[in-house]
């Protein structure tokens, strides 16, 4: 019995290795005993089983059909990567550059070479048997003739034979010597010789070449830009198509004051088709009367004030409030200084456009009849200035207007103002008609506080005008606050084109004496000209920047990528040589420090200019023209002359990249006489009539194709 149960008990345990669901205990023993079966830990089921083998298949055929997307991924892949490599294979190949890589043949062979090293040695008779480096006999004991056959000399030298020194020859020396005595032969002077056929000789004298006389082009620019632009007088307000209300006094007695059609708003929105009228009949020349129409118009009261209107909608329009959209609205009004002005202080002193404006200046007038006018009598900090950009939603204007707050022209080293009077554009004005410009600027501000004028833009200026003498940008005479600074700056969007003859882009006539100064605070003024977007003169006898007036002005300007850095030096400091020491007309003078990092050099300097440079396509044309001797130029200029330099009748009608009777400190140029589109010739890069000193800093001037194109100083 005893022996039966444990081969029972025997049994059961080989039965529980072989199956992994049960396991041998005792109960399972005495279990299977009484009832003669066992106990599983899987269910008997069947239909559960049949389910669960079901969801096995399903989940292999599953994971098997992933496997097989994901196969077809790997190779359409690898198909495509193939096809790349492919295609950069047969590149190469026409190129005639290819790589063939080595079969695997050569690699096998390579990989035996480096283990073809059985670490053994000969054991021949003379054979190394230790590390030692053998040099060869540096001494001429191996040729001693008769040496000891008994020195050993290693393998090499076994035999002991030595070596068989033969005789010296014997040559007998005589001390006896046979002179030579020489047969000379006389000569035949007599020559037969038949000379009546030989032609006749005449000497030649052969003088000095004189060096020849080059005369550098001459400059044929006289460019008579007498332009006429006034003080209005202004009036703080703000308003927008105010109709009804005379601006500047009611013509007799008064002030009204609303001075501008629109004052003080931001226009956000439309069109604006606007006609300026003289009022010369009435002997008012100053001022104009207006006609327009807006379309799809909005605005923006971006002031501290109620708007005062006449159309619905835009009455009483609360401060940082939006208008209804206008659809269409035709008005009139008189005795105005233009169609858009910014003049007084606080927000007011702020005002932004973003429609589309078309202004046509109807009738011929003795002044510049602008646009815009800007008459500085206030003006807000830097941070509210921010803050009324950010209200508009014109973000890109903060950091053309942070580049400006870094800006200071004052050549005496006095800090710049932080009150600002700013006029922003973002959209279109297409400008034409007699002596119709952009805008006027000028300073009436007397109670002690400074404020700069800044006229912006981003957008696109267009001056279509056909007739001569325009201009777009005007600094006007009125200084009355000599330490204020007017500030010009085109963003990296912003465009400005003129068609025009005799125009400047940007005018400076400040402080010339005119009958509106009858209180003699006539001054000299600091200007700044910054251009990171596109400028193009089309018209003959065209200026980028023209210093009309001559009374000690001066006149930064930055046509470069670079921004500036908040501070001031003296000009050595800009410009350093170790061979050439500086040399200005300006010492002590202080220039508005520029980023230099990347103006070193003239590949740099092009680099980051020459999208900068003021395009010049008319003949007698300039980019800088200063007839005066007192004005102060620094900064960066560019500037690219295409005319061809001939007029219609053959004469020469050269233009300069650079022309002034000022002595100037620049601290980096770029002048381009490009010659290629009009076969150009007779173009100069700087011209200087007297003795003037010219500093160009780092820089280039380059001249392309064109005919007989000549750089000249």
């Amino acid at each position: 019995m005893t022996n039966n149960l444990r081969v029972l008990k025997k049994e059961l345990k080989s039965f529980a290795k072989k199956v992994k669901d049960f396991k041998y205990t005792d109960s399972a023993l005495i279990t299977f005993l009484l009832t003669g079966t066992i106990e599983l830990g899987v269910t008997l089921n069947a239909h559960a089983a049949q389910d669960e083998i079901e969801t096995q298949k399903k989940v292999i055929n599953t994971s098997i059909s992933d496997m097989h997307q994901q196969f077809k991924r790997v190779k359409s892949e690898n198909d495509k990567l193939m096809k790349d490599y492919n295609l950069e294979l047969i590149q190469l190949m026409e190129q005639g550059d290819h790589v063939v890589k080595s079969p695997w043949s050569s690699w096998q062979y390579g990989i035996n070479a480096i283990y073809n090293d059985w670490q053994g040695h000969y054991k021949g008779r003379g054979d190394k048997t230790a590390d030692v480096k053998y040099e060869r006999d540096k001494t001429l004991s191996k040729y001693k003739y008769n040496r000891n056959p008994a020195e050993s000399y290693g393998y090499g030298n076994t035999t002991e034979l030595g070596l068989k020194q033969e005789p010296n020859a014997v040559i007998p020396v005589s001390a006896s010597l046979t002179p030579l005595t020489p047969k000379i032969k006389n000569a035949n002077l007599s020559l037969d010789v038949d000379l009546s056929s030989l032609p006749n000789f005449q000497p030649r004298t052969i003088e000095a070449p004189e060096a020849p006389n080059v005369q550098g082009p001459t400059a044929n620019i006289n460019i008579n830009l007498l332009l006429n632009s006034v003080s209005k007088g202004s009036w703080p307000n703000v308003s927008a198509m105010n109709e009804g209300n005379f601006g500047q006094g009611n013509g007799t007695s008064s002030y009204v004051g609303y001075n501008g059609v629109f004052e003080g708003i931001t226009v956000t929105d439309g069109i604006i088709d606007a006609k300026r009228f003289s009022r010369a009949s009435v002997g008012d020349v100053k001022y104009s009367d207006w006609k327009y129409t807006v379309t799809n118009f909005r605005i923006k009261n971006t002031s501290d004030a109620p708007v005062a209107s006449t159309v619905a909608g835009l009455s009483n329009l609360v401060a940082g409030g939006d208008s209804p959209l206008i659809a269409t609205h035709t008005g009139s009004e008189k005795r105005k200084n233009a169609l858009f002005q910014v003049s007084s202080g606080g927000k007011k002193s702020f005002i932004m456009n973003n429609a589309i404006v078309n202004y046509t200046s109807q009738d011929s007038s003795d002044y510049t009849e602008e646009v815009v006018h800007q008459d500085i009598h206030g003006g807000q900090n830097s941070n509210d200035v921010r803050n009324s950009i950010n209200a508009t939603g014109y973000s890109g204007f903060i950091n053309d207007f942070n580049d400006i707050v870094n800006t200071n022209a004052n050549e005496n080293g006095t800090a710049i103002s932080e009150i600002y009077n700013v006029l922003g554009n973002n959209k279109d004005f297409n400008i034409t008609g007699s002596s119709a410009s952009f805008s006027n600027s000028y300073s009436h501000l007397t109670n002690g506080i400074t404020v700069n004028g800044i006229i912006m833009n981003r957008g696109n200026i267009n001056l279509n005008s056909t007739d001569a003498k325009h201009a777009v940008f005007v600094v006007s005479p009125d200084v009355y606050d000599p330490k204020s600074q007017q500030f010009f700056y085109n963003g990296s969007t912003g465009k400005v084109t003129t068609a025009s003859p005799e125009t400047a882009m940007f005018y400076f006539n400040n402080s010339n004496p005119t009958a509106d100064n009858i209180d003699n605070r006539k001054t000299n003024r600091r200007m700044t000209v910054i251009n990171r977007g596109t400028m193009e003169m089309n018209g003959e006898s065209s200026v980028g920047i023209y210093q009309a007036s001559d009374n000690g002005s001066t006149v930064h300007v930055n046509f470069s990528d670079s921004l500036s850095q908040g501070s001031q030096d003296i000009a050595p400091n800009f410009i350093t040589s170790p061979t050439v020491s500086y040399q200005t007309a300006h010492s002590g003078k202080k220039i508005n420090k520029i980023d230099m990092t990347n103006l070193q050099n003239g590949d740099d300097v092009e680099t980051r200019t020459k999208n900068q440079a003021i395009v010049l396509n008319g003949n007698k044309s300039a980019g800088i023209y200063i007839p005066g001797t007192t004005t102060f130029v620094n900064g960066v200029f560019s500037t690219e002359l295409r005319g061809n330099g001939v007029d219609a009748s053959g004469n020469k009608a050269g233009s300069a990249g650079i022309y002034t009777n000022s002595s100037m400190d620049l601290q980096a140029h770029y002048i381009y006489l490009n010659g290629t589109p009009n076969n150009g010739q007779n173009n100069v890069g700087v011209y200087t009539p007297n003795d003037s000193i010219i500093n160009l800093g780092y820089g280039r001037i380059r001249i392309d194709d064109g005919k007989e194109i000549q750089e000249y100083f």
